[in-house]
């Protein structure tokens, strides 16, 4: 603000006569003569139409003006500074009533003020809102862009007048109706969560019904699933072992579809893994084949497969959302919400034959499985009866993401840190200089291999239990000896090749078939499992019959001699290649009026006979539609196995067709094979010698038990073959 100073004529005149008395008249005259003069200077200064008083009156009108624009500055600085705090610029939206006059052109009154509820405006939500009616109109302007919406990450739930409750969010754009999970719900046919699988917000790891959370009661029913962290419930998945797990889902039918699931697969994926379908004389699925990951349908007349060109590999043990659209002109496949292919395809998809059901883990037929078990953990799937547009499957992909794929995890470098885990100890992991509360209920992830020498049963059961998870990786915990890898969920012991140590017998292993490594020359095929059962070999000429990963029986009199080897329970696993069409050979056997073997039957099968002394003769497992012939020159990993009430054989290739299993009660004991008879590879025996029966082609690995493996055990064992092997 502008000052001015005034100074009066007679307050300055006393001045001078008080301080002069001196003075003469003379000068007093003349004094007062010049005080005359300026102070008629100053009147006119002070009092002109440029004085100073002029000049004060347009200074306080200035000053006056200068606070009022002042204020006004002040007022909209605030103003903004608040539409910055509380992110509220625009037309506040605080009720329903107001959400459904948006773009109306109403004027409405809120807080005192009165705002036009015109299009090309911004509208602001305050805070959640629910009611009863209809949101169409309002998600549509806001879908036309034809206003701004901002959600500050409220949510509307509308209750639409089919009685069923519209979820609107940030991840739906507030224009997309989801349900209450975040998942887009128009033509959801069914929904499975592993999260909450029972449908009351929880998680169960005993049930064995997946509750279908789409209100369509489509519930599955799982079958053949143990209770391990290999195959069963975990915390929020279910783990499928790839040898006889799956999950029934009913007949499921329609003429467009969408089929989404969040899985992780435990291995390369060489064969076919059905993931979820009813691929059966027509029908839909979503699988792994071939190395890729892929999507199939049949319409015409025809099955129309769309590759994703997805190294399945690449994803191996990470979670990925797999998704197959179709809206009756175009298939299209999606892995983790992005298109990677698709194929223009007419018409409506034509229901399966026998009434199939749809299935998750393995290709059904009927109301049965039938082939390519699916060795993955399955999050969630959604089974939609239309098309889904791409922006629809970001939407669903944002909250898998959010959901399944970004919660943290614990990194664990050391054993010292692994015998911490669950325990509810503050951690200070050095490694990354932070510190970590190892608590249960979490996520671990192994950093690197991790050499234990405390007890790790605690932590294996605080797997199998549920309480923690260790997240899946390439890399192993050593502890005593043996091992514990990601093809086990970390809870079953190993060796250091990959299979299960527990009852181990015999191990042959043709990559390292001395027990340092390949020999191409030696006569002897070294027992890696520490029982000194060394094979010796018979009639070969040993240059010609070692492979890089095998040995090689020419079908005329080459056999491999072993031991004596008789258990009340059994288990015999091998991998081996077929060379030709010779029907009925010997692969593992010591059958002798007794015993027990692996071999091709006369019809092109692998089977495992087992002599029960009960029944006075070999028993085979039921054979149902599961069995498949043996391809030329494609290598199986074959697993049979026996406990006196259920016998079993499980057979699994890397061709285009994946894992059957067949199984059959009878209970009863084993017979002994009569004269002391060995075990041999390759031929039938008697005693210590052969009479034909002898095979043609290649056995790269050979196991055997004093027990039957569980379905988890032998999943572990599978898929180390898979690996090994490169089934």
């Amino acid at each position: 603000m502008i000052k001015t100073r005034k100074t009066g004529g007679k307050e300055k005149l006393k001045r001078m006569v008080n301080s002069q008395n001196a003075i003469t008249l003379v000068a007093l005259v003349i004094t007062i003569i010049i005080i005359i003069i300026l102070a008629t200077v100053t009147i006119n200064m002070a009092f002109g139409d440029n004085g100073l008083i002029k000049q004060a009156e347009l200074a306080k009108d200035m000053t006056a003006n200068s606070i009022v624009a002042e204020n006004e500055d002040m007022n909209r600085i605030m103003q903004e500074y608040n539409d910055i705090m509380v992110g509220n610029k625009g037309i506040p939206i605080t009720n329903a009533e107001q959400l459904l006059k948006i773009g109306t052109g109403e004027e409405v009154e809120i807080n005192g003020n009165v705002y036009k509820f015109d299009l090309g405006k911004t509208y602001v939500l305050q805070n959640d809102i629910e009611y009863i009616g209809s949101y169409d109109n309002v998600a549509n302007l806001i879908k036309n862009n034809e206003i701004e919406f901002q959600g500050q990450a409220h949510k509307i739930v509308v209750t639409n007048e089919s009685g069923i409750k519209e979820y609107y969010t940030e991840e739906s754009k507030y224009y997309i109706a989801t349900n209450s999970y975040g998942y887009v719900s128009r033509g959801l046919e069914l929904y499975y969560d592993g999260i909450d699988n029972v449908g009351e917000g929880i998680h169960s790891n005993t049930t064995t019904v997946w509750k279908d959370l789409s209100g369509n009661n489509r519930d599955g029913t799982l079958n053949n699933f143990g209770t391990s962290a290999v195959s069963g419930w975990n915390s929020e998945y279910l783990s499928l072992d790839g040898v006889n797990d799956w999950v029934n889902c009913g007949e499921l039918n329609s003429e467009n579809v969408t089929l989404e699931a969040v899985h992780r697969l435990k291995s390369d994926a060489d064969g076919d893994r059905c993931i979820l379908g009813n691929l059966d004389g027509g029908g839909n699925g979503i699988f792994a084949s071939g190395g890729t990951l892929m999507g199939n349908l049949y319409t015409n007349l025809d099955y129309h497969g769309v590759d994703s060109g997805v190294d399945a590999s690449v994803y191996r043990n990470q979670i990925l959302t797999q998704t197959l659209t179709y809206d009756g002109q175009e298939e299209i496949i999606y892995v983790d919400g992005e298109k990677k292919a698709s194929e223009l395809v007419s018409g409506i998809i034509e229901y399966p034959v026998n009434n199939t059901v749809m299935a998750l883990g393995v290709n059904p037929s009927g109301n049965a499985s039938q082939l390519s078990y699916a060795d993955t953990d399955v999050y969630t799937i959604r089974i939609y009866s239309r098309g889904l547009s791409q922006e629809e499957i970001e939407i669903n992909n944002r909250v898998d993401n959010r959901r399944f794929k970004e919660k943290e995890t614990i990194p664990i470098y050391t054993g010292e840190q692994l015998l911490k885990v669950g325990t509810g100890e503050q951690v200070f992991v050095e490694q990354e200089n932070k510190t970590y509360t190892f608590g249960n209920g979490l996520r671990y992830e192994l950093k690197n291999d991790v050499a234990l020498n405390g007890d790790y049963t605690s932590i294996a059961n605080k797997i199998n239990n549920k309480e923690v998870e260790l997240v899946l990786n390439d890399y192993k915990i050593t502890n005593n000896g043996v091992y514990y890898t990601a093809s086990s969920k970390y809870t079953i012991a190993v060796n250091q090749y990959g299979y299960v140590v527990n009852g181990l017998q015999l191990l042959y292993d043709g990559i390292d078939n001395t027990g340092t490594g390949h020999s191409s020359t030696t006569t002897v095929w070294k027992d890696l499992s520490g029982n000194n059962r060394d094979g010796t070999l018979k009639n070969m000429d040993v240059s010609s019959s070692w492979k890089n990963d095998g040995l090689k029986f020419d079908g005329l009199d080459d056999f491999v001699l072993i031991a004596e080897m008789n258990y009340d329970n059994i288990t015999i696993e091998t991998v081996c290649t077929k060379s030709s069409d010779v029907r009925y050979s010997e692969i593992i056997s010591n059958v002798n009026s007794g015993g027990y073997e692996i071999n091709e039957d006369e019809t092109n099968r692998f089977i495992i006979s087992v002599y029960v002394e009960e029944n006075s003769e070999y028993i085979k497992p039921s054979r149902g539609t599961q069995s498949q012939d043996i391809d030329i020159n494609s290598k199986y990993s074959i697993s049979g196995s026996y406990d006196g009430q259920i016998m079993k054989i499980r057979t699994s290739n890397g061709s285009n067709r994946a894992t059957t299993y067949q199984e059959t009660a009878v209970a009863g004991t084993i017979g002994k094979p009569t004269h002391n008879t060995y075990m041999v590879l390759g031929a039938n025996p008697t005693g210590q010698q052969v009479s034909g029966s002898f095979y043609n082609g290649e056995i790269s690995s050979v196991r055997i038990y004093n027990r039957a493996l569980s379905d988890e055990e032998n999943a572990v064992n599978y898929l180390n073959d898979r690996e090994r092997y490169n089934l």
